[in-house]
């Protein structure tokens, strides 16, 4: 079989940031940071949108450096913009979105941080589903009726994935509710509990101490329920959400 020199010579050129990446993924999980560091920046300046992804980590943790907001900000944007890895693009725009949000090396600026969120949030991203669903109530300017819908469509979307702060959060929309059944709140809060959810722990501590006769029962129904229920998790798309530049303005 023929190969091409041009094509050996792109193969060749992508093994190395291939394998700094992955090293440094490594030494990443491995809390060597330093190590993490020296292997992931020459990827992440060859173009691999993984590596700019975990140096971008790596700087706004000051983790094997010291923090540094502005240099977070340019490699999450690299990875933000590369649609190779659709998985790695999403939480690149959530994470520049976070950085936005709360003005870290950049303007703070709610409605661009909405903005971001919600292309991380539409390619299924639990985690800027609920960034989603939490910044519009805490933003005047972001709240018409639109935008509060969306937020509690991705509040719903974010906790059939699982996302434990979105779980807790319909739990006490669900109890107050009188249209809902106390069973699902229950369940929520459970549920929220079981992933870590320090408030929701609480509640169920104070459901388990204090509730008695019908409220004990739908309780304990919602408890049953939760050890049941599976989370329904949206992978990454495969075609990217288009991402409007005036957001990372």
């Amino acid at each position: 079989m023929r190969v091409f020199p041009a094509l050996i010579l792109i193969l060749l050129l992508a093994m190395p940031a291939r394998a700094d990446y992955a090293a440094g993924k490594r030494a990443y999980d491995a809390g060597d940071y330093p190590t993490a560091l020296a292997e992931l920046r020459p990827a992440a300046e060859a173009g691999d949108p993984r590596a700019q992804l975990w140096l971008a980590r790596l700087y706004f943790r000051g983790h094997g450096t010291p923090v540094d907001y502005p240099a977070a900000l340019t490699w999450f944007r690299k990875a933000a913009t590369q649609f190779r890895d659709m998985e790695t693009h999403r939480q690149a725009v959530y994470g520049l979105g976070y950085m936005v949000e709360d003005g870290l090396g950049i303007r703070a600026n709610p409605r661009n941080a909405a903005c971001l969120y919600r292309v991380a949030a539409d390619a299924g991203l639990p985690s800027a589903q609920w960034a989603l669903c939490s910044v519009v109530p805490r933003n005047s300017a972001l709240f018409n009726e639109a935008w509060a819908d969306l937020s509690l469509d991705m509040c719903h979307r974010a906790a059939r994935q699982g996302e434990p702060h979105a779980l807790n959060y319909l739990a006490g929309i669900f109890l107050w509710n009188p249209l809902t059944p106390d069973e699902k709140g229950y369940m929520y809060y459970a549920l929220a509990a079981q992933r870590g959810h320090a408030a929701a722990k609480e509640k169920v501590a104070e459901f388990q101490a204090t509730l008695k006769g019908r409220k004990r029962r739908q309780f304990e129904a919602g408890v049953e329920q939760a050890k049941a229920w599976q989370a329904t998790e949206e992978p990454a798309p495969t075609k990217p959400v288009p991402l409007d530049p005036s957001c990372q303005r």
